[in-house]
């Protein structure tokens, strides 16, 4: 766990010259006691492997005696202790907007899935009878080619 300190002075100028200081507690017991590390403009208290349970600060500035203070709680288990699963109120409301419905591991073994197959067949169609040009070009042609026929007397 990371606590993390950045501080301003009356105008929200950052302050890059301080001496803090962090006491961290449990209840009344005092755990730890150390100055916090400047980085970047932050100033940074690492904690590792932190018992469970809750946890308060305070920050105090050597120079200023300007402090800062804080509480905490650190949980035994893990995050996935703390995961519910599926946000199901939320789940409803997109089933209803899509017509669709929720099945729940109870209810799963009254439902019927059904396969279904279908093929599609896709072809690309030339509508060559919608171009009225190309068709009074081919009739011309082929009259032009019934009279020189006849005129040289091949029919």
């Amino acid at each position: 766990m990371e606590i993390e300190l950045i501080a301003y002075d009356e105008k929200l100028q950052s302050i890059n010259q301080l001496n803090a200081k962090i006491t961290l507690q449990k209840a009344t017991e005092v755990i730890d006691e150390k100055y916090l590390t400047q980085q970047r403009g932050r100033y940074l208290a690492d904690y590792q492997n932190l018992a469970a349970g809750e946890y308060s600060y305070k920050i105090v500035d050597d120079k200023s005696k300007q402090s800062s203070t804080g509480e905490f709680i650190v949980f035994g288990a893990g995050r996935e202790s703390r995961d519910f699963g599926l946000n199901k109120t939320m789940l409803s409301y997109i089933a209803n907007l899509t017509s669709g419905k929720i099945i729940t591991p109870e209810n799963i073994s009254e439902q019927t899935f059904a396969a279904t197959s279908r093929t599609e067949i896709s072809s690309r169609e030339i509508p060559l009878y919608k171009n009225y040009w190309l068709i009074i070009t081919f009739l011309v042609a082929f009259c032009l080619e019934l009279f020189f026929r006849k005129r040289w007397g091949l029919l």
